[in-house]
């Protein structure tokens, strides 16, 4: 159908009273726009202004239109708002805007704004001019369209009396080709009534009314309402301002307790904030809640509010939040934690600078812990602290699984804080001390068990730290650390440091009881494994010590299975090599001896005159071996050893006898008198064989004693030959 006619260029300033009797008559005939009749759409003039005094024409829009984005709230009287909308002109009309030169910038759209018609004035088009109880126009704005979208946004600001209104937001483009210069005009309406305006509160009367809103809230005198537009025209603004951050020990269940003192803001839009008669229930009074898996507390120790311009608010609010964590303690004083917790708001908002609160917290991060805390931040880095938006829960539904995967929980704030224990007091009050009981173990055993005395106080420590360990680490309260059902790596390192001391003092008492035998060889046995445990053993509890710190300074899974393995693997290997060395010692000093002994006989039954020097070093290794007291003299116990390594076949009483007639009275033989009596033993020994009850069986297993009389023949003619050289 064809377009109505368009309606006149101008209207009046003032309106008659004939003029309105004339609208009523003529109302049922009168042309009725499309937007008067409340249908939200785009209408379109062209003036062809190559024409003198050319009338605007309605026309099509091809797909050009206007539209309101602002949201409206309710408008008072004298109240300034920003209104925005955008044009949208496609590059498929006829003819597109011009860039023109327009008030010191180069545009497409040379004019935009905001006509505010009164309803009783009749038809609002672009071309109304401003006047009382007409219309009113708003300052004109410019925009060039993108180059992408063919669109633009215009804002700006209106101000209007108590009535009924038509608002058109108008826009305007020319162009300018060979069909000469035409302009375009684009309108589009709404119908907004503007009340008077009711009675301001001051900003102070506004925020005392939310904090006492607040409170009742808090008190269960409302449940919580709110306007839900508040939540989606602004989502939350989130900053957070970490306090004191303090541990402890959940009483009921024996866990680990993490109490956090946090400052926080919260910013958000609430169109109920511009009601001052508006109810504490219609407000939107949101409150930061931790969202973890064991909660203890959620205390809110105080909050602020500032309002801002129209329906914006923001709260200072500052809150104690106290949850239990699950840690793992086995390498305790050295562990690293990790403190996970979560928070939202409630009613449930968008939390949209959640990634941000990672830079608060770096900023404040001197004051998150207190100096006397057991804890520091760990290593500085981007894992150190953390905030993310959790991730969206697993969907029960398969089909869904992998798009909610990748959809985090907006409304949710994840916040990371890793942290390392400050091990030096416990190291120092507790390690140490058994690292020190331990060194003392290891001295200990360079006491010479064949000295009675330093026999007792070699075993006395070594038993006096065993038990200070056992009473040191039953006895042990750690305070800072939960109920846990597994070992430590410490209690690992003080069952190892019992053991340790325990081996020491089964070897001390091990080689007591070789010493203590009869037989010659099981003495230098007992000398040389105590010889060997003193090079050996301070290997082995090196090996040991470093074995824990390794486990202790680092953070594995399972560390005490590794811990106990590590152990294990390192005494086998330990006892396997020392065992074999050990063996390797003895097997030598049995071979030492008997060639000794052989190297002896041999000497003893030959000439020696002229190698009297070497006999002399052969009697001062065989006395220095017979010698284990090394005070420079032997007793009879020792000339006892001497005989049955010479003469292995004799039996035990004629060594008994021979020594009590050379040691009468247990007396002592110094170098000297060891040479006066050597040569006699052999004839002692002979004589005790000979007047025994079993003299025949004694001959017998002694064998051929020719050798034993010419050898001592042969020593007491060397001795006879230079008797104060040989002295």
């Amino acid at each position: 159908p064809p377009l109505p006619p368009p309606p006149p260029p101008q209207m009046k300033a003032s309106i008659s009273a004939a003029d309105v009797i004339l609208v009523l008559i003529l109302q049922p005939f009168a042309v009725v726009y499309a937007y008067d009749l409340g249908q939200d759409v785009t209408l379109c003039w062209r003036t062809n202004k190559s024409v003198p005094k050319a009338e605007p024409e309605r026309v099509d829009c091809e797909g050009a239109e206007v539209a309101y984005t602002f949201n409206w709230p309710p408008l008072y009287a004298g109240d300034e708002y920003n209104v925005s909308f955008s044009v949208f002109v496609p590059s498929t009309v006829r003819h597109p805007p011009s860039l023109l030169e327009t008030k010191g910038g180069v545009y497409d759209i040379v004019h935009a704004n905001v006509h505010s018609c009164f309803r009783a004035a009749g038809f609002c088009s672009p071309f109304v001019k401003p006047g009382a109880n007409v219309a009113t126009h708003s300052p004109e704005v410019f925009c060039t369209r993108n180059t992408t979208t063919k669109a633009c946004d215009a804002q700006t600001p209106v101000v209007l009396d108590v009535g009924s209104y038509s608002m058109i937001a108008h826009a305007r483009w020319i162009y300018e080709g060979r069909d000469g210069e035409l302009q375009y005009d684009l309108a589009r309406a709404v119908f907004k009534t503007v009340k008077p305006a009711p009675k301001r509160e001051t900003l102070a009367e506004a925020e005392e009314r939310l904090a006492n809103c607040r409170m009742r809230r808090m008190s269960g005198s409302f449940n919580m309402g709110g306007s839900s537009q508040a939540r989606t025209s602004m989502p939350m603004k989130f900053t957070f301002d970490p306090g004191r951050m303090t541990f402890g020990i959940d009483p009921k269940s024996g866990g680990d307790l993490v109490s956090i003192t946090a400052q926080y803001s919260l910013s958000w839009s609430d169109n109920a904030l511009l009601d001052p008669s508006a109810s504490c229930a219609s407000l939107w009074l949101p409150e930061m809640v931790p969202a973890v898996k064991n909660p203890r507390e959620s205390s809110l120790l105080g909050a602020q509010f500032v309002l801002g311009e129209g329906p914006n608010v923001t709260m200072h609010a500052s809150h104690r939040f106290t949850f239990s964590q699950d840690w793992n303690h086995v390498t305790y004083p050295f562990d690293t934690q990790t403190t996970v917790f979560s928070l939202k708001v409630v009613p449930s908002a968008d939390l949209t600078t959640c990634a941000d609160v990672y830079h608060e917290i770096r900023a404040h991060k001197g004051q998150l812990l207190h100096s006397t805390s057991s804890f520091i931040l760990a290593r500085d880095d981007r894992s150190t602290i953390h905030s993310a938006h959790m991730p969206a829960p697993p969907s029960s539904n398969a089909n869904h699984q992998s798009s909610l995967a990748s959809m985090p929980r907006v409304d949710l704030c994840e916040i990371r804080i890793k942290l390392e224990r400050q091990p030096l007091v416990f190291t120092v009050t507790s390690l140490m001390p058994e690292a020190i009981i331990v060194t003392a173990g290891l001295l200990a055993i360079h006491l010479d068990p064949k000295v009675p005395p330093l026999l007792s106080g070699r075993c006395s420590l070594l038993a006096v730290g065993i038990l200070i360990i056992i009473n040191k680490s039953s006895t042990r309260t750690i305070d800072d650390i939960g109920r846990r059902n597994y070992l430590l790596l410490l209690d690992l390192f003080s069952l190892v440091n019992i053991f340790f001391l325990l081996l020491l003092l089964i070897e001390t008492i091990s080689v007591f009881k070789l010493i203590q035998q009869d037989k010659f060889e099981y003495k230098g046995i007992g000398a040389t494994v105590d010889r060997a445990c003193r090079r050996y053993m301070a290997v082995l509890y090196l090996l040991i010590c470093i074995g824990f710190a390794i486990q202790f300074t680092v953070d594995l899974h399972q560390v005490e299975e590794i811990c106990l393995a590590y152990w294990t693997i390192s005494m086998l290997a330990y006892i396997m090599i020392s065992g074999f060395l050990l063996y390797t010692a003895i097997k030598r000093h049995t071979q030492k001896m008997e060639h000794l002994v052989q190297q002896v006989r041999m000497k003893l039954a030959t000439d020696q005159e002229e190698n009297e020097d070497e006999a002399h070093a052969l009697l001062d290794a065989i006395f220095e071996s017979i010698d284990e007291s090394r005070d420079g003299s032997i007793d009879r116990k020792e000339i006892t050893y001497l005989l049955r390594a010479m003469y292995p076949n004799v039996s035990d009483r004629v060594f008994d006898k021979v020594a009590k007639e050379v040691c009468p009275q247990n007396k002592k033989l110094d170098r000297l008198a060891f040479d006066d009596i050597l040569p006699t033993l052999h004839e002692a020994v002979m004589k005790h064989v000979e007047t025994l009850e079993d003299e025949k069986d004694n001959k017998t297993t002694f064998g051929s004693i020719s050798f034993v009389k010419m050898a001592s023949q042969t020593f007491s003619n060397m001795l006879s030959a230079d008797e104060t050289d040989s002295k």
